[in-house]
């Protein structure tokens, strides 16, 4: 295992490990934030927790998606892994639909950027994925 992120630290640099932490680092921030604190009455407004904090929990991953959109153009670049700029368009449609959520408070943009979001992550899995497309 060890000699596995030895041998991958020499291919891609420190840069794109420490890209990777960072990555990680602000899906957990996401998830954080995304925890609603339940009043003693019992009831939340999920939509109204949505917009209330949407910002603080788009943020992170935000930046998770910018970072893997660098990781993925790296790849490209260094290792001529197939499938990255599919990848990192992919990704950049998701930080479109995600900052068009971050700024904008209307249902109707809430709505097309979740379903944007979604759909970008089904095709990163069925067509941008280079473990899971065959060749």
């Amino acid at each position: 295992m060890v000699d596995r992120f030895l041998g991958f630290a020499s291919h891609c640099g420190l840069i794109v490990i420490l890209c990777l932490l960072a990555g990680v680092i602000g899906l957990f921030l996401a998830i954080a934030f995304v925890c609603p604190r339940i009043p003693a009455a019992g009831e939340v407004d999920l939509w109204q927790f949505h917009l209330d904090n949407r910002r603080k929990y788009l943020a992170p991953a935000l930046a998770a998606f910018f970072i893997a959109t660098v990781i993925s153009l790296c790849y490209d670049d260094v290792q001529n892994m197939p499938n990255q700029n599919l990848q990192a368009a992919i990704f950049a449609c998701m930080i479109i639909a995600g900052l068009a959520a971050f700024f904008s408070s209307n249902a109707t943009v809430q709505r097309l950027a979740a379903m944007a979001y979604f759909a970008g992550g089904v095709l990163f899995f069925v067509v941008g994925d280079p473990v899971l497309v065959s060749t």
